[in-house]
């Protein structure tokens, strides 16, 4: 029988086949002066004692060839359902000693006289160690699983939302041992599995690709993730046909229905059945509408779908503030110069891909005209008015002296221009033209005007009206009254004299 109850490890264990020996050898060193006494003192003793003696040696030979020939049959199985263990190791007394066969089963000879110690070591398994009788022949060990909580949690591939009710299979390396089951509403299902065993791990969906995986048992509490391919993803990958660049922001619809939108890889995943035609759409900024039907292999995996560059025809007219085309104008395109408007102010560009842009026309004598288009559809043309560039006029009212007349009133075809400051000057902004009429007025002088033209490209222009005193009337008055008066006392004088009577004589 093997003993659970512990012995002390320090005891020291002595082979039967050396006590026996030394026994016999004892005895054997005593029966001879016994035979060579007894020969002496008598001759029919001899048979006797010879007998004795072959006895007892034949007792010793029994006993340590006895001793010697124990062997102990181990048989390892599993506690839960008495299945045989292969590879599981053997230890005596802390030693290796060899693993069970593939019926768990080892064979170990000894010539112990004492109980020794066994102990049982297989993955997956707790350590198993017992006391045995020296005397014992066999010895079932039931080992009992060492096992850890695992927790699989099941996502889908593209959405990486929980896939519920997947189904699970875990089986242990090297046997039959199955466990299965469901994932829950989170995707997760819970197993205990033996320590340091390998398992492969079965995982399948319905519309689904089954995966498996292999996973060895170390730790306890582990969580594993894995995700489910559908059995429909494909990739559809969006590329310019022109350079094979990818076109990120494409919208992919499939059969009428928005599949969603490529991302910076160019690429958009989703689902499709396979053996089946189905007709593709795909809307981009700056690409042509492409619009193609499909056949949907059972193996396919990616989609290529080729865009090519949308461009359409742009024209434009540039004209002044009258409605007078500009000759001559150059038209830029997003910085770049394209050329330059025709004797009609007219100019054309072929193939502009389609996007927004920003389209600047100039031309001396003209304020540059700008704006923001956006190109997406063709026959579009562009009328461009464009602003006079504004010339600084500068106007000096001055008297007949040259000296400078401060407050005087300036206008130009009527309409008030300004009030001259204390150097007799006014100065404004006015557009090219082939006449101005520049009015100057102050109290005390006669009004003057002047007429000057403002040609385009011309920046600056200085215009001086001079103005004349007007006369006082008082004084003009006086002057008069004065002429007058004179003109009487000289003619009063002449009737005087004409009227005075001759002296006569003698008087």
């Amino acid at each position: 029988m093997y003993h659970s109850t512990a012995l002390p490890v320090t005891a020291v264990r002595r082979h039967a086949h050396t006590g026996a020996a030394a026994s016999c050898r004892a005895r054997f060193r005593t029966a001879l002066p016994m035979q060579t006494d007894e020969l002496k003192l008598a001759d029919e003793n001899t048979f006797f004692m010879r007998i004795r003696l072959f006895f007892v040696l034949m007792a010793c030979v029994l006993l340590v060839g006895a001793v010697q020939a124990t062997t102990l049959e181990i048989t390892v199985q599993d506690d839960d359902d008495g299945s045989a263990i292969s590879g599981a190791s053997i230890y005596i007394d802390g030693n290796y000693e060899g693993k069970t066969d593939s019926d768990g089963k080892y064979s170990y000879s000894h010539s112990f006289d004492e109980p020794f110690e066994l102990e049982v070591r297989n993955g997956g398994y707790k350590d198993w160690s017992d006391w045995v009788d020296e005397d014992d022949t066999s010895v079932a060990v039931d080992l009992d699983l060492d096992t850890a909580s695992v927790t699989i949690l099941v996502y889908d591939a593209d959405t990486l939302e929980p896939v519920d009710y997947a189904r699970l299979k875990v089986t242990l390396a090297g046997s039959d041992e199955t466990k299965t089951a469901r994932t829950r509403t989170d995707g997760s299902a819970t197993f205990e599995l033996a320590k340091d065993a390998k398992y492969t791990i079965e995982i399948s969906a319905d519309d689904y690709v089954t995966d498996t995986r292999e996973y060895e048992v170390d730790d306890d509490g582990v969580t594993l993730q894995h995700w489910l391919v559908h059995e429909g993803r494909i990739a559809v990958r969006v590329l310019s046909a022109d350079d094979r660049a990818p076109v990120a922001g494409a919208e992919v619809f499939i059969d009428g229905n928005r599949a969603g939108v490529t991302g910076s890889n160019g690429i958009l995943i989703t689902h499709l059945d396979r053996k089946k035609q189905v007709q593709l759409r795909v809307e981009a900024e700056r690409f042509r509408d492409l619009t193609v039907s499909r056949y949907i292999n059972k193996d396919d995996l990616i989609l290529d779908l080729a865009l090519s560059l949308a461009t359409y025809p742009v024209s434009l007219i540039a004209v002044d503030p009258a409605g007078v085309p500009v000759a001559g104008a150059a038209v830029f395109l997003d910085e770049e110069r394209k050329g330059e408007t025709d004797a009609y102010g007219r100019f054309s560009l072929q193939d502009v891909l389609q996007g927004t842009y920003e389209i600047r026309i100039t031309k001396d004598g003209f304020v540059a005209w700008e704006e923001e288009r956006v190109v997406d559809q063709p026959g579009q043309d562009i009328a461009a008015e464009m602003a006079w560039e504004l010339a600084t006029v500068s106007v000096l009212v001055q008297d007949q002296d040259r000296e400078v007349i401060a407050g005087a009133q300036v206008s130009v075809n009527g309409d008030a221009f300004g009030i001259t400051d204390a150097k007799g000057m006014i100065s404004d902004s006015l557009p090219p033209a082939d006449s101005y009429n520049f009015t100057a007025s102050m109290e005390g002088y006669t009004t003057a005007w002047t007429a000057i033209g403002i040609a385009p490209g011309e920046e600056v222009r200085s215009v001086t009206i001079t103005l004349e005193k007007e006369l006082d009337m008082g004084l003009v008055w006086l002057a008069g009254l004065s002429a007058a008066g004179i003109i009487m006392v000289g003619a009063g004088i002449m009737v005087v004299r004409r009227k005075r009577p001759k002296r006569r004589k003698g008087f």
